[in-house]
């Protein structure tokens, strides 16, 4: 009998892996007669479902991810776990498989876990520099299961795997919009890369910083002006920009700009006049570069109020002087003045030094 339990073929394999998928669905057909219902023999290059039936307890690792956590406890590899064996010239290794959402910086996952904006956690292990796509684990935007848990998607899995090979052969590998970590699974030991920050404490947030305003024109009264940068934090990746270049980090800056009224007095005639904001348009840079993205735009009021957390690449020579200009189309609410004019902002600020990457 045909053990009808979950078995897939890997994720991403190649042409030759799927052939083993193929050959491992041909061989059971071919052995079904001669199975017990519980047994099932796996050929290399499949992953198998095995709920309850892996005890990891011979190595661990935990990689870190904007979302989360993997947790992996792998046991040695075997010929027969449970009652699933490997085909000749093959070895079983067992994986539990985790995802822990609370293991993650809090500045980093209140950027990644905007519904929406997760990307799927990866993982494989190589063996002997073949790679196995194990699958998918944890949720992309870092919601809890229906159970409440902070659970997975994965569990308990068996990977077949060419060989006999030692743990000393068998690197873990997460992957995540678009970057690979390397484990060890040994020792832990991790290639350096753009994801070493989420392994350190997250700093403490910076600001708020006002903006240093130029004077208004003559006779033209700005009220209820607001200028500031709010709470800053420097990250490692960002949805949609991804993840910092080498050497760099991502400078999130939360800016306010609001203006509530625009009053003016025709020095000539001394007529004062009220203006309402009716557009706005907007160019900012940090040392001269635009942000890489904006996240949470809001405007209302017709510009008038203006909110966002603008991103900026951000390295150690990076200037940090920050410059803004908005420019208000103004409509008269009242008064003996022009019946349409504009006003121009110009603000600037300085970010933190401590916003630079470590280093």
């Amino acid at each position: 009998m045909v053990d009808q339990r979950e078995t897939r073929a890997l994720r991403g394999t190649s042409p030759a892996r799927a052939a083993a998928a193929a050959t491992l669905a041909a061989g059971l057909a071919l052995a079904g007669a001669g199975c017990s219902p519980d047994e099932q023999t796996i050929a290399a290059g499949t992953v198998v479902a095995a709920p309850g039936v892996v005890d990891g307890d011979d190595a661990s690792v935990t990689v870190r991810v904007p979302t989360g956590a993997v947790r992996l406890g792998v046991a040695d590899p075997a010929g027969t776990v449970g009652s699933d064996r490997a085909a000749d010239g093959a070895s079983l290794l067992a994986l539990e498989v985790a995802f822990d959402r609370s293991a993650v910086r809090s500045d980093v996952a209140d950027l990644a876990r905007v519904p929406g904006a997760g990307s799927p956690v990866e993982l494989a292990v190589e063996v002997a520099g073949e790679r196995y796509d194990v699958g998918t684990v944890g949720d992309p935007d870092g919601a809890v299961a229906d159970d409440g848990s902070d659970e997975r998607l994965g569990g308990d899995v068996l990977v077949a795997v060419e060989g006999a090979p030692d743990l000393d052969d068998v690197t873990v590998v997460v992957g995540y919009d678009g970057l690979d970590q390397r484990v060890a699974l040994v020792d832990g030991a991790r290639e350096p890369g753009p994801a070493d920050p989420l392994y350190v404490a997250e700093r403490e947030p910076r600001g708020p910083v006002t903006c240093d305003v130029d004077p208004a024109p003559r006779g033209v009264e700005v009220e209820g002006l607001a200028c500031r940068a709010e709470r800053m934090v420097s990250v490692p990746y960002v949805p949609g920009a991804g993840w910092a270049a080498e050497g760099n980090t991502w400078a999130v800056v939360p800016l306010v700009v609001s203006v509530t009224g625009v009053a003016t007095t025709a020095p000539a005639t001394a007529d004062r006049g009220a203006y309402t904001v009716t557009g706005a348009d907007q160019t900012v840079a940090l040392g001269g570069a635009p942000p890489v993205t904006e996240l949470d735009v809001t405007e209302t009021g017709d510009g008038a109020s203006y909110t966002s957390r603008l991103v900026f690449s951000l390295g150690a020579d990076t200037p940090l002087d920050l410059d803004l200009r908005r420019t208000y189309a103004l409509r008269a609410d009242s008064g003996a003045v022009p019946a349409r004019r504009e006003l121009v902002l110009d603000a600037a600020l300085r970010l933190p030094a401590t916003l630079r990457p470590p280093g």
